[in-house]
């Protein structure tokens, strides 16, 4: 699964001209949530990532050998937009879940909120409003979560093994 990601990755930046899709790499998550919310910022500052100037940010997770990916979009027009984001293409998470197992529901609601909370707090350093826990701009209403289900993901789910 994380080939073809990768593949596709490469081939839109290549075709593009201009690299717009961040891909983390398959454990990266599991192991930034394992620590407390006020060292992620510092582990991005150290990565030398804005997350904001991507289009789209591939995220794969994997829990009990499982594995499946989201894919946050829209974040570039959140600093441009602040609490307006309502008025542009709204970001969301896209939850995409791989193989015939599905993942627990209540698991990816999880991971999607902490993936928000991540954004949050990327965003209040970007904006120097650290301390400021109430600017969250990134919330289950303007970020919502999707999980597509239909031909087209189990062809591409199916295409895969």
């Amino acid at each position: 699964m994380y080939s073809c990601v990768m593949n596709l990755t490469h081939s839109i930046r290549m075709t593009s001209g201009k690299s717009f899709i961040y891909s983390f790499s398959c454990q990266f998550f599991n192991k930034l949530t394992s620590y407390p919310s006020d060292v992620w910022v510092k582990i991005f500052t150290r990565m030398n990532v804005d997350v904001f100037q991507y289009k789209i940010l591939v995220i794969p997770f994997t829990q009990d050998n499982h594995k499946s990916m989201y894919v946050v979009l829209g974040l570039q027009h959140v600093l441009n937009n602040g609490k307006n984001i309502g008025n542009c293409d709204w970001p969301c998470i896209i939850h995409l879940d791989v193989g015939k197992r599905v993942t627990n529901q209540s698991l990816v609601s999880i991971t999607a909120s902490k993936i928000r909370s991540l954004l949050n707090v990327l965003y209040r350093k970007r904006t120097g409003q650290e301390n400021n826990k109430t600017v969250n701009p990134f919330s289950t209403r303007m970020m919502p979560l999707r999980r597509p289900d239909g031909e087209i993901t189990r062809y591409w789910s199916d295409s895969l093994h």
